[in-house]
């Protein structure tokens, strides 16, 4: 899995903390911000599921809550949750990028 990651940011790269890409920072500050991150996802969990219908999407609020983004689905157990984050069928997203 790591591996097909790495290929992926070699290839594409990836802007992480600070506006920075990832191919310009030290193995330590990457190794950090990795932990960093780690450690945000493991507190960031709700005591109580998110998705009532489907606890096994609780990851997608809980990141969808952190990096302040808007979840595209089709999936009706998270089309029907009410509140943050934003959540929009993908031809609502279509026409908001039109």
């Amino acid at each position: 899995m790591f591996e097909r990651i790495w290929q992926r940011i070699e290839h594409e790269g990836l802007i992480i903390k600070d506006g920075r890409d990832i191919r310009d920072m030290t193995d330590d500050e990457i190794m950090d911000w990795v932990v960093e991150q780690q450690h945000e996802a493991r507190t960031d969990r709700p005591a109580t599921p998110a998705v009532p219908d489907d606890p096994a999407d609780d990851y997608l609020i809980t990141l969808a809550r952190t990096w302040d983004a808007a979840l595209v689905t089709g999936d009706r157990h998270l089309l029907d949750l009410p509140g943050m984050p934003v959540i929009m069928r993908p031809a609502t997203f279509l026409r908001l990028l039109a």
